[in-house]
Formats: structure tokens, sequence, C-alpha cells
């Protein structure tokens, strides 16, 4: 590695620590912690859809995960409906799925008349 490499990567350290201390001086341990996780273990969005008339768990909507968690997501149909199965980055026709986590996502559960 050459000097000005060198250089730029002490420089970037120097400005970590002083930004991880202005942050445990200013709002505590738990903050710096968890500005930590986020700049090494990046979060993904994952959006679940509900089409026809039923459930899901977690419920419908985005929800932020950190890179490599794994999600169980469960579908509950509707009386009179049934659940068919998932389209968009999954698919099955389980009521349940396990969607794991290494980019941003989208889960749409189908849900039909019975």
């Amino acid at each position: 590695m050459d000097n000005n490499k060198l250089k730029s990567v002490l420089i970037l350290l120097l400005l970590f620590i002083i930004a991880a201390a202005v942050s445990y001086l200013f709002n505590g341990f738990p903050d710096l912690m968890e500005r930590t996780a986020r700049y090494f273990y990046p979060s993904y969005s994952l959006e679940i859809v509900v089409e026809g008339e039923g459930s899901v768990q977690p419920d419908r909507g985005t929800h932020e995960f950190t890179e490599g968690d794994t999600i169980l997501i469960v579908a509950e149909p509707a009386d009179d409906w049934e659940f068919s199965h998932w389209e968009g980055d999954v698919t099955g026709d389980e009521t349940y799925i396990e969607v794991t986590i290494d980019t941003d996502k989208t889960v749409r559960a189908v849900f039909v008349p019975q």
C-alpha cells in the first residue's frame, strides 16, 4: 500500500473513532452500537403484499431487516378464502415461507375464493 492510500485509510479510521466517541458522549452506547451495526451489516427492505382476502405475519407493508436475517412469513386466509401461492422474490404454495435477506425483496401472498 503506498503512503497516500495508507494516510487516507488512517484518516478515515481516525474520523470513525472520533465520530464513535462523539456519538457515545451525546447519545450513549446503544446508539453507537446501532450505528456500528448499520455500517458493517447493511439493511434491506422486505415488502410484503397481500392479494385477495387474508393476512400475513409479519403484517403487510415494508419492513427493514439486517443482511443475513431469515424471516418466516405466515399466510392466514380469511373466511371463505384459501391461500394459493407466493409470488415475487419467492415461490411456493405452503402457507409459510422463509426469506433470507440479502437484497431488497418483495413477497406477495395470493389468496383466492374457495
